[in-house]
């Protein structure tokens, strides 16, 4: 029972003493009896008002006690973190607050209740900018002061960030000062200078969005990365190595670049699984002034040195395959000389030309071209079980036998059709593969 209920308890037995004149005997002479109700009301009052006390007791030692919890961000400043715990806390008080005003006991906590919730609701407000400002910064600050192309490119957001850095580093300054919760509130037009310390960044995002843009415009597998390892790229434009592990992003299937470090030259790529192709002319990187230039002589390279390796794998393909170890040893030197990629299509360029071939001559599809796919799907199955293959090799040899299983069936197929046209629908509606030089 606090003064305002005894006042009340007085008031409501008729008794005119004052409050350090009140006895036990005084109460116990008074109408007790025939006031009971009342009294129990002004009992369940204070029952009731004692629960909000608690609460209201509770919030206002935990936020005058509350210290922003802060980290050391690379010897340059402080930055706030548990955010997460922050945001929740005065989530649950703000709505506890609100909650509070259905209470029939809150008319006694009115002014201090709507006192907290104006503080609480203003914390929430500059910290919901504060963490968005926080975020950017870090993420720009990484940005314009880890790569001088960036500088170069984009002068006057540079500017206007270096400005935006000093200003927000001498406001954590202050927080690390003084770094109570409350205390962010007496800081000068915190909420003004936040707002406008966002709307600048949003600007210079803005900007740097559309530097992307122009960037992937100028080579659009930039579209395969996001903006972090773009810039991070750019940042990287004269070091192959660095730019290493987004390769396999912008180009699928390949792992890495094979880079000449002393000269600086690209001079091929490598698969997931290791294998090796050369370009045919190395791309000097030094040349080069900007990363989407001699990113492009890497595709292009890409496509001249397979079109080249295909052009040579068919030209070299073994015309005649018998049970002899010289022949046999023949095919898997071939094998052995070219990406799997390039043997597994010159395989096919090869059986839709000997299939053609062996067409109009009777009997020429059974005697020769069956004949000599069952003898590679032999070797090759004898080479899959051996057992200290290399699995790469291996690999390549799983491939050959599911494409020359293939072209066993589609050539049983025809034998069996009696096909002897190369218009003839069973060939027709084969999948065939054609090499034709330009």
């Amino acid at each position: 029972l606090k003064d305002r209920h005894w006042r009340q308890v007085r008031k409501t037995l008729n008794i005119n003493k004052k409050e350090n004149q009140l006895t036990l005997g005084i109460m116990l002479d008074s109408p007790l009896k025939s006031s009971e109700k009342l009294l129990k009301d002004i009992i369940l009052h204070a029952q009731g008002e004692m629960a909000l006390e608690q609460f209201m007791t509770d919030l206002r030692d935990n936020w005058n006690t509350a210290q922003l919890e802060l980290v050391d961000y690379q010897n340059k400043t402080s930055l706030i973190k548990g955010w997460d715990e922050l945001f929740t806390k005065l989530d649950d008080h703000l709505s506890s607050l609100n909650s509070m005003k259905q209470s029939p006991y809150f008319k006694v906590f009115e002014d201090d209740s709507i006192s907290w919730e104006g503080k609480l609701s203003k914390l929430r407000l500059i910290f919901d900018i504060w963490i968005d400002v926080q975020r950017r910064w870090v993420y720009l600050e990484g940005i314009f002061y880890g790569s001088a192309d960036i500088k170069q490119q984009l002068p006057n957001e540079f500017a206007r960030f270096k400005s935006i850095d000093q200003e927000f580093i001498q406001l954590m300054r202050n927080v690390r000062y003084k770094p109570s919760v409350l205390n962010v509130l007496s800081l000068t037009n915190v909420q003004r200078t936040l707002e406008r310390l966002s709307d600048l960044l949003d600007k210079i995002q803005r900007a740097l969005g559309a530097y992307l843009e122009r960037q992937r415009a100028s080579f659009p597998r930039f579209y395969f990365v996001g903006d972090e390892d773009l810039l991070e790229i750019i940042g990287n434009s004269k070091d192959p190595l660095q730019v290493q592990r987004h390769v396999s992003k912008m180009f699928a299937a390949i792992s890495t670049l094979e880079v000449n470090i002393k000269q600086n030259y690209v001079e091929g790529m490598v698969s997931r699984e290791g294998e090796i192709v050369r370009y045919d002319t190395s791309i000097d990187v030094n040349k080069l002034s900007k990363i989407n230039e001699w990113l492009s002589e890497v595709e292009i390279q890409m496509q001249l040195s397979l079109a080249t390796l295909l052009e040579k794998s068919v030209g070299a393909i073994p015309t005649s395959t018998d049970n002899t170890n010289d022949s046999m040893n023949h095919f898997l030197n071939w094998v052995h000389q070219y990406p799997a990629q390039i043997v597994l299509l010159a395989a096919s360029v090869n059986w839709s030309n000997i299939v053609e071939n062996a067409l109009p001559k009777e009997n020429l599809l059974s005697t020769s071209v069956l004949n000599k796919i069952i003898l590679i799907l032999t070797l090759l199955a004898d080479q899959v079980l051996e057992t200290n293959l290399d699995p790469s090799r291996r690999k390549t040899y799983e491939q050959l036998i599911t494409e020359f299983v293939h072209q066993r069936d589609s050539t049983r197929r025809l034998i069996n059709d009696q096909s002897n046209n190369k218009n003839d629908f069973s060939w027709v509606y084969q999948l065939r593969y054609y090499w034709k030089p330009i």
